[in-house]
């Protein structure tokens, strides 16, 4: 089930909203707009947290959310760099 589908079930029911604690390596993809080929070689990269459990590779939900504010505060800072220039 979509992580979205669940919360809104969920909603509905009337229970509190808990989001897994790991981010599905398919939808860390769709959520940088890259295949899943290139996520998991960013991955393996180490440009995206990520933890091994034996054969199994888990994106943690809270690591991948600052990653993510922390990449969009790198290229804020580059605009205004760019723009100041």
């Amino acid at each position: 089930m979509n992580l979205h589908r669940a919360a809104r079930a969920s909603n509905r029911a009337g229970e509190a909203t808990t989001l897994p604690a790991y981010v599905p390596i398919r939808e860390v993809a769709v959520a940088l707009g890259l295949s899943e080929g290139r996520t998991y070689a960013l991955i393996a990269a180490g440009s995206i947290p990520a933890l091994r459990e034996g054969r199994r590779i888990r994106v943690p939900r809270a690591a991948f959310e600052r990653w993510l504010e922390q990449q969009a505060e790198t290229a804020l800072q580059n605009v205004k760099r760019a723009v100041s220039a």
